[in-house]
């Protein structure tokens, strides 16, 4: 891979400690093929499907094949971030436009498994009821699917951070993050979290907007007004975070 190809002994000798080809393949292939399987089943039911007549049987076998995919997919990516960014360098990590949209997807994942949950098992319990839209719940989830799908595209095209004070010498810092918290970075590195009434305020925003995403579902109301609220989750989240840190 391109990015393995350090400017500096000491870079390439720290990667080469902890990377390894075929610990990296093997991880890469199992969350690619479960994200494969999940997302493209889960797709093709909520746009290409023709009608929703089989949708407990469908469900019987569909749900622990998702609750597996999901299980593999957190196992697996955890293990792939790892080769990527030490666990404790994951707050520095977001000095980096790399670290960014690594953040980004993490907090996306959290409305993602609210739909999962709402599509998997409340869906199932009150499918018989009349003017349940179950197709549009399925496309609302697929929508935050594709956000994800997004900030990952996104990470292919960034430098990691394997070595993060290295990164912020050769290519420098982001300077959204820089105009968020006020102040240049400089190396070492080294944010830590703080309190901040801001910071308080958007998490506190995000988590109503995440219990809003449930309340939307059990008042009938359209899915795409929980998409909203999943995205605005991600921004409130998003911005808290970035405020809380110092």
């Amino acid at each position: 891979m391109p990015y393995l190809c350090c400017a500096s002994l000491h870079t390439t000798i720290g990667v080469n400690s902890y990377l390894s080809f075929w610990t990296g393949l093997l991880s890469h292939s199992i969350h690619f093929l479960a994200v494969a399987l999940w997302t493209g089943i889960l797709i093709h039911v909520a746009w290409f499907s023709k009608n929703l007549h089989n949708w407990m049987t469908f469900l019987k076998w569909f749900t622990p094949f998702a609750i597996g995919c999901m299980v593999i997919i957190l196992t697996s990516g955890f293990s792939v971030m790892l080769f990527v960014v030490d666990i404790s360098d994951y707050i520095n990590s977001w000095v980096l436009p790399y670290g960014q949209m690594l953040l980004l997807k993490h907090i996306s994942i959290i409305p993602l498994l609210a739909f999962a949950l709402i599509n998997g098992i409340l869906l199932r319990r009150l499918s018989a009821q009349p003017n349940l839209n179950i197709r549009a719940w399925l496309k609302a989830e697929t929508i935050i699917i594709t956000v994800i799908f997004f900030f990952t595209s996104i990470l292919g095209t960034l430098s990691p951070p394997h070595d993060i004070d290295f990164t912020v010498k050769s290519e420098g810092a982001s300077k959204w993050l820089e105009y968020l918290i006020g102040k240049t970075i400089i190396t070492p590195v080294n944010l830590k979290p703080m309190f901040s009434v801001e910071g308080f305020f958007l998490i506190l925003f995000s988590f109503i907007f995440l219990i809003m995403i449930f309340l939307s579902f059990y008042k009938k109301m359209k899915p795409y007004f929980a998409v909203v609220c999943g995205l605005l989750f991600i921004v409130c989240t998003y911005f808290g975070l970035m405020v809380s840190i110092k």
